[in-house]
């Protein structure tokens, strides 16, 4: 990556589904998320969060603690899988995103436009929503960035030799950062560069990125086999690397103001750490299709 100026200052750091963005691997992109990445959605800045989404390849919402069921694609002719969903600020309301651009929403989230029908140069991996609510950034694999209503355009790495597809996004207040599958990290506007795993020999490919969400910034990476690997603020509450798991790894979510994350699995598994609590998943079983992210 060419390299960017560091802004100056603290910055108050949100996390969004897809969180982060979250990936789907098993709709064959990486989020996304993760890509939720995931990977991300907007949570409360003054609570620990009390619930969280499944989505799956098919549009299926799977909705834990007090997050609130609002609609899903369940059941309906989609023209590509879902590989990603966000949540609005208020958790309201949700937005979900195809591999083609397609975008759903549900609850009090507004549509403000998709990249449906438009020759795209990579599948999209994930959907980011904006701290103010009134739009959402999607993410292609190629590093494509497409920013619709009041969600800002801050760059992106399209165009540009990358080492690995893009798999995951997440957000800070003014810019965003994104994840490749190798592990490298891409900042815009405010958001601060801490450190990667790029060049680094990982036992699977990264599939999410999630903030810290209150204080000092700092970010998390996991990968496909439940490896986390913190930077800046964020400490580490255990992971699941080196553990049997009955899919693999597909995204994760930072605990609002609480300490702790969760991590979503393909089977519809939910890994709990830290003050990140456990609200139920979708373990064990029958799903429809592949669970590809989480929002929270």
């Amino acid at each position: 990556m060419s390299p960017l100026l560091h802004r100056s200052g603290k910055v108050r750091w949100r996390s969004f589904a897809q969180v982060h963005v979250t990936r789907g691997v098993a709709a064959g992109v990486l989020l996304m998320s993760t890509f939720v990445g995931v990977l991300a959605a907007a949570t409360p800045a003054d609570a620990a969060t009390s619930g969280y989404w499944l989505v799956s390849a098919k549009g299926n919402v799977y909705n834990f603690g007090n997050a609130p069921f609002r609609g899903s694609e369940a059941g309906k002719a989609l023209s590509a899988p879902i590989v990603g969903m966000a949540a609005t600020p208020d958790r309201k309301g949700y937005w979900l995103v195809s591999a083609k651009g397609n975008v759903y929403n549900f609850g009090n989230a507004p549509f403000r436009g998709s990249e449906a029908g438009k020759a795209l140069p990579a599948p999209i991996v994930g959907i980011a929503a904006f701290s103010g609510g009134g739009g959402y950034w999607l993410l292609g694999a190629k590093g494509n960035v497409y920013n619709f209503g009041t969600a800002p355009f801050k760059g992106s790495e399209a165009g540009k030799p990358l080492p690995a597809p893009v798999v995951g996004m997440t957000t800070t207040s003014d810019g965003y950062l994104l994840v490749t599958a190798k592990g490298n990290v891409y900042h815009f506007g405010d958001a601060t560069f801490l450190g990667s795993e790029a060049g680094k020999s990982l036992p699977a490919a990264v599939v999410g990125i999630a903030l810290v969400v209150c204080g000092p910034p700092g970010y998390w990476l996991v990968t496909a086999k439940g490896n986390l690997y913190p930077f800046g603020s964020a400490g580490s509450s255990g992971s699941e690397a080196g553990k049997p798991l009955p899919a693999p790894i597909v995204g994760m979510a930072a605990n609002a103001c609480g300490p702790g994350y969760w991590f979503a699995g393909g089977k519809g598994s939910v890994y709990n750490f830290g003050g990140a609590h456990f609200f139920g998943s979708k373990a064990g079983k029958k799903l429809q299709s592949p669970i590809v992210g989480m929002a929270v």
